[in-house]
Parts: C-alpha cells; sequence; structure tokens
C-alpha cells in the first residue's frame, strides 16, 4: 500500500518544535539557561551599585533588574521558537534542506516500509524502525534517537491516509521503544 505527499517547511519546524517540547534534557537546559540568566540580570545591576558610588539608587536599580528579569524569563520560550524557525528558513535558503522538503512516498511490505522523496529511495525492516507516533496531524517514523520522516496528514496527493495508517500499524504493532530511557527497578528493602 502506497501513500504519496507533500513535506513543507512548516512540517519541519512543528516536528522540530514538538521534540524540543517533549525533550526533558533540553527542558532542563533551556531552563536552567533561563534561571542564570535571570539570576544574572536581577543581581549584577544591584552588586555593581551597591559597591560604586551610587548607592542610594540601589532599590530603582533593583526594581528595574526585576522587572528585566521577570521579562526575560517570559520571552525565552518565544525566543527560541523564533530563533528556532529562522535557522529553517535559513537552511531552506542555503539549500540545506534539499532532501527533506518536498513530494515523498511511503509504500508498506511485508518485510518493511519503502520511503522516497527527491530521488532517494529508502528500504527499511520492520526491524530498523525504532517506533512510528501518530498524532492528529502528523505521523512521525522514529528509526533511531536522531532520524525520523514526517508524515503531514493534511498534504495527502494521493491514497488513503486511514488506510494506510490502517495497515503500517498491523504491519508494525506497538513495541516499547529501543532508544528510550531504561527504568529503574524501584529497591525493595525486603
Amino acid at each position: 500500500m502506497r501513500i504519496r505527499f507533500d513535506i513543507a517547511l512548516e512540517d519541519l519546524i512543528a516536528f522540530e518544535e514538538a521534540r524540543i517540547a517533549d525533550s526533558a534534557d533540553v527542558r532542563k537546559r533551556q531552563n536552567g539557561f533561563r534561571r542564570f540568566v535571570t539570576g544574572y540580570l536581577l543581581l549584577a545591576p544591584v552588586l555593581l551599585v551597591a559597591f560604586s558610588s551610587m548607592q542610594a539608587y540601589w532599590l530603582p536599580v533593583l526594581l528595574i533588574s526585576a522587572a528585566l528579569s521577570a521579562l526575560f524569563y517570559r520571552a525565552y520560550p518565544g525566543m527560541m521558537r523564533k530563533r528556532l524557525r529562522r535557522g529553517m528558513h535559513m537552511m531552506r535558503d542555503e539549500g540545506e534542506l534539499g532532501l527533506s522538503l518536498g513530494e515523498a512516498e511511503w509504500e508498506v511490505l511485508e518485510t518493511g516500509l519503502i520511503t522516497r522523496i527527491a530521488g532517494l529511495e529508502t528500504k527499511l525492516t520492520w526491524a530498523a524502525i525504532d517506533r512510528i507516533e501518530t498524532t492528529p496531524d502528523y505521523t512521525y517514523l522514529h528509526i533511531d534517537s536522531i532520524q525520523t520522516c514526517i508524515l503531514p496528514h493534511r498534504r495527502i496527493l494521493s491514497g488513503d491516509l486511514s488506510a494506510f495508517l490502517t495497515e503500517l500499524n498491523r504491519q508494525f504493532p506497538p513495541r516499547p521503544s529501543l532508544f528510550a530511557t531504561p527504568t529503574l527497578p524501584s529497591a525493595d528493602p525486603n
């Protein structure tokens, strides 16, 4: 069973935003950076004023620093999204996303899946696929921890999406991810 679809830059951006939002490690690093910069914006001006000849102005400086810190803390996630979008647009303009954009095709076989995009054909056995994730707007084919193929549901060119997803799930039943963080058994004192 085959399905043809089109991948646009917005689809890659949506995937990257979802990947970042779902990654505990990325969130941890971003929150650490937010806290560091917020603390620096709050304390550095106050300490500078406290140890200078303008000690009488420490309260206005503290209030301004607190306002700037709060503004940065609230604006940082939006700044990161804007940076991601700008970087993806720049990569597209420089031609670095050539094989990631445009018309693509997936074909489900008994032995695996064939993906075709921009003259490139990849044959994957079912064992080579880590997991398949379906959301209302996309189906993600996770090959490993850094490689994912995207099927945008709203950009189908030919083929029946629901029949294709049914066949895909029939051939590839859900299983635990090979690259998921292992769960450690709890220590039983008995």
